[in-house]
């Protein structure tokens, strides 16, 4: 099930996955002169109610995917991200982490005393 966005409502979503190996070309006098080879992950809505459009995502990820195990693998790591960011942004805006300066031992387990409860 999707969450729902900016006050609309969550709804159950049926999706189709498709993967192939992309080769990325690196850009006309960049500093990387390389080819990357990297695996593009499609899941696409089947069937979105009429009045909305599809839920599409296009990943890309430096692992092989060739199984749709790791596809489905591949689109849980990316929702997982949502919960990382979030993560961080209390750490740096809520608890002031950053502020805190910890390059030190000295200042370092304080604050883990802190924050581990």
């Amino acid at each position: 099930k999707r969450k729902g966005q900016k006050g609309r409502k969550g709804r159950k979503v049926t999706q189709s996955l498709k993967t192939t190996r992309v080769t990325l070309l690196p850009p006309q006098g960049g500093k990387y002169s390389e080819a990357i080879e990297v695996t593009a992950v499609m899941a696409q809505e089947i069937n979105p109610p009429k009045s909305e459009a599809p839920i599409q995502w296009l990943l890309l990820t430096n692992r092989e995917v060739t199984a749709l195990d790791e596809a489905e693998k591949m689109l849980d790591w990316y929702l997982c991200r949502w919960q990382i960011e979030i993560f961080f942004r209390i750490l740096k805006s809520g608890c002031k982490i950053e502020e805190l300066q910890l390059e030190k031992i000295e200042r370092l387990e304080p604050a883990v005393m802190l924050y581990r409860h």
